[in-house]
């Protein structure tokens, strides 16, 4: 049974997974609670912006019900933040 936080509450979701070791046949549980810390977005890594940028593209080029007021310009500006040293796209193939 799913429980829906309250106001009061922090807690984002729980993630939980199991696995099991190679020839054991019992499974193991792993429960990690997410909670929100209200971390401004401008404080995330340039990883982090990146990841954001391409699956909102993503989203705009599904036009995926999910993409709420999503942009492209928006995209844009998220990539360009998140691009680092990098000055140019082209800078990041240059290991040909």
């Amino acid at each position: 049974m799913a429980t829906h936080p309250t106001s009061e509450s922090n807690e984002v979701m729980t993630i939980k997974f199991r696995y099991k070791e190679p020839k054991e046949s019992t499974s193991q549980l792993i429960s990690h609670i997410v909670l929100d810390k209200k971390t401004p977005f401008s404080a995330a890594t340039e990883n982090c912006k990146f990841a954001c940028a391409v699956a909102e593209f993503g989203l705009l080029l599904r036009d995926s019900k999910f993409k709420g007021d999503s942009d492209f310009k928006t995209v844009i500006t998220m990539a360009k933040e998140a691009k680092g040293k990098t000055t140019k796209v082209t800078e990041l193939n240059s290991s040909d």
